[in-house]
């Protein structure tokens, strides 16, 4: 299913032509397709009806082309201006009619919008469908639903909104316990800057932050992917994607959606990086056997035999002649920052304590050749990393940025070496990564995007700025609950969306069979209790990351590791929500049991 959805567009006529001109008006759908499935239920579209197992439940014609439109959209956050553009786009109605449309359509899901099934409100923003949902095209539809939902294109104006997703089961058992399911998987996604701000953002100043308007687009449709390098001039993009018999193989796409080709069959690997070679011309990858073997390998870009170049690295920045790249090696005592050609030689620029390693998957090559950024940790034995410029003349190190934050996962200098574009964390491993742009040489940080989504290692930029790629992870937990002599007999008993993680942090019962479990809610993991049957929650916490929870009765609480003080520490609540206090104060503590 290729999707549109918009933002208004009346300062862009051009590209209002251009976006018409594709879709089709007022939401209605394609011929091809006359239904749409999602579990028991069945969109008609000819008879415009909604049905369950066959009969038809009663919608209002407006809820109808409401739910049709969320239904088209699925995995995508609809603002209520998309919303009221699409569906009511002939007229001026209050705000009111999509609540109570809303409402309506709820009802007939048998859902609420507290106990979300399919349809998720997402605050301040907007809704999402989120249904396996498929069509009456599909030649084999349990085939071929994944694919299917992969491809959707997203064309926007203004802002970026999360992007849809295609949920893959991973159940792990726990005698006596919840069952906790999670969901998972990444995507690339293409951010490609209007030609109108490009020029604009050509011509500001130098602190002017990249990709503040842009359209983004899906680029793959087939499976889990973990790696992936967009070539120099943004024209083609290579991917590492995972099999689920635990096999790894290695694709090559053109941006423009043209077929894709695979440059290595399905093997027992993981492929720990990919990269274009500054020239477009080679690809270059990183392997790890069973052995937990890494070499570095180099390849036609078009498919072709493979040549290994180096042992024992996980992640390389080429110098911009392409003659030279750095990486990190981590050894027992010391964290080195090496340079190496494409013969394997190497020389060391600088080499630190490993108490204060450098971040392996970090090293990235200035445009001028002059620099190196890497991140690294601050002080000993601490949990936060900082940013340092080495010069490549010297190996003298300078400090970027001190934020203090949590976990550096990729770095990449935009071409005018005026900053960086980062994938961090600000304050915990547990929070999602986010895109941030990084002035150089002031070391002021400022996110890109204002999403709550996480993005994966390595991010690329095309050789004029105008294009980043990334890949964006969005997990999913539910809790499921089984009798401890019959696991098969599983029962799911919360039906949240993605990224709200039920569970995933932590599970514990408390008396009178109700649960004790995390969940991932404004942008916080915090603590919540509800029945045995999943009914009943309430949030017990708020305002802070708390996770790793162990429950008692003896004093009628559970206790918790938290950041909400200075440092990690443990914190304990009653059952009740009352009484939140910290019961530790100095060092680092974590993972309670009582």
């Amino acid at each position: 299913m290729i999707s549109y959805f918009y933002r208004r567009l009346s300062k862009n006529p051009e590209f209002c032509a251009e976006f018409f001109r594709k879709i089709p008006n007022n939401a209605m759908t394609s011929a091809a397709r006359e239904y749409y499935f999602f579990d028991e239920f069945r969109l008609d579209l000819p008879k415009r009806r909604l049905e369950r197992d066959g009969e038809a439940i009663p919608l209002k014609p407006k809820a109808f082309d409401l739910l049709l439109v969320l239904v088209e959209n699925s995995g995508q956050l609809m603002s209520k201006d998309d919303l009221f553009q699409l569906v009511w786009s002939d007229r001026i109605v209050e705000e009111s009619n999509l609540s109570v449309h809303m409402a309506q359509i709820r009802k007939a899901l048998g859902e609420s919008a507290k106990r979300p099934r399919y349809i998720l409100t997402v605050s301040g923003e907007g809704y999402r469908f989120v249904g396996n949902v498929h069509t009456n095209a599909d030649p084999e539809c349990e085939e071929i639903f994944e694919q299917q939902t992969f491809a959707s294109i997203v064309l926007e104006s203004d802002v970026v909104d999360e992007r849809p997703v295609q949920t893959e089961n991973n159940r792990r058992w726990a005698n006596g316990r919840p069952l906790i399911v999670v969901f998972g998987l990444l995507v690339i996604f293409l951010l490609t800057i209007f030609g109108g701000f490009l020029m604009q953002d050509r011509f500001a100043a130098k602190t002017q932050i990249p990709f503040q308007r842009f359209s983004i687009k899906r680029l793959t449709n087939n499976g889990k992917v973990t790696y992936a390098s967009l070539s120099p001039d943004g024209k083609l993009f290579a991917y590492s994607k995972e099999h689920r018999d635990g096999r790894a193989s290695l694709w090559l796409g053109h941006v423009n959606g043209t077929s894709e080709v695979q440059l290595r069959e399905p093997a027992e690997v993981t492929y720990a990086f990919i990269k274009f070679a500054p020239d477009g011309s080679t690809l270059y990858y990183v392997a790890i056997d069973l052995n937990r073997a890494s070499a570095l390998f180099k390849m036609p870009v078009l498919g072709g035999k493979a040549d290994k170049i180096k042992d024992e690295i996980n992640f390389i920045s080429f110098a911009p002649s392409g003659e030279e790249f750095v990486f990190v090696r981590n050894e027992a005592d010391r964290s080195t920052l090496k340079i190496a050609d494409l013969r394997g030689n190497e020389r060391e620029l600088i080499s630190r304590p490993r108490s204060l390693e450098f971040n392996a998957r970090t090293p990235a090559w200035s445009p001028d050749g002059k620099m190196i950024a890497v991140a690294a940790f601050a002080k000993e034995n601490a949990e936060t990393q900082e940013i340092l410029i080495v010069t490549v003349d010297d190996g003298s190190i300078s400090r970027l940025t001190g934020l203090g934050w949590q976990l550096y996962r990729s770095l990449v200098w935009r071409n005018d070496a005026n900053g960086l574009i980062a994938v961090g964390s600000e304050r915990s491993l547990t929070v999602s990564s986010r895109l941030w742009h990084i002035s150089y040489p002031t070391g002021e940080a400022r996110p890109i995007l204002s999403d709550l989504n996480a993005y994966g290692q390595l991010l690329d930029l095309s050789a004029d700025d105008t294009s980043l790629l990334a890949v964006q992870a969005q997990h999913q937990s539910n809790v499921w609950i089984a009798p401890a002599d019959d696991l098969a007999a599983a029962e799911q008993i919360t039906f949240d969306s993605l990224g709200t993680t039920n569970g995933w942090y932590g599970v514990d019962w408390l008396p009178g069979r109700r649960l004790v479990y995390t969940s991932f809610v404004d942008g916080n993991i915090s603590l919540w209790t509800m029945a045995a049957d999943g009914s009943g929650p309430v949030q017990l916490t708020s305002g802070a990351n708390d996770f790793h929870i162990s429950s008692s009765e003896v004093c009628g609480c559970v206790v918790f590791e938290s950041d909400r003080g200075a440092s990690k520490q443990i914190w304990s609540v009653n059952f009740d929500g009352s009484d939140l206090r910290q019961v530790t104060n100095s060092g680092k503590n974590v993972q309670p049991h009582i």
